[in-house]
């Protein structure tokens, strides 16, 4: 079996998006639909690229800016989905 190797940009293909396992398998969290919880890892990415680069309040809260329009993009998911509101019902 060959075994092909990523060269430069081409790991980055590869990067994956952590999602807390607890959004799966806790029954608090099953009213929750999946996209909406894959959206909650993307955010949490987000999170840590800000972190990386020292954004940071001065209360030591991480801060980020990730538009709707680019969540949209990111994830293939409507404007609705991407402005998620716990209180709707789709």
């Amino acid at each position: 079996m060959a075994m092909n190797y990523f060269y430069g940009a081409q790991a980055e293909s590869y990067s994956f998006i952590r999602i807390p396992k607890t959004l799966m398998t806790e029954k608090t969290f099953s009213g929750i639909q999946s996209w909406a919880k894959i959206t909650y890892g993307f955010l949490m990415d987000r999170m840590q690229i800000s972190r990386k680069n020292q954004w940071i309040d001065d209360q030591e809260f991480v801060y980020f800016i990730y538009p709707l329009e680019e969540i949209q993009k990111d994830m293939g998911i409507t404007k609705k989905q991407a402005a998620y509101d716990r209180k709707s019902n789709f």
